[in-house]
């Protein structure tokens, strides 16, 4: 999961853009695993 930094929409894992606003600005959405 991605966080787009701008609009905050949530994206797929391998997206490269925002599918919401276009923004290039996305971040991992932080997931705690493994436990």
């Amino acid at each position: 999961m991605k966080i787009c930094m701008d609009c905050n929409a949530r994206n797929a894992l391998r997206a490269t853009r925002c599918r919401k606003c276009g923004s290039n600005d996305l971040r991992q959405k932080s997931t705690h695993r493994g436990k």
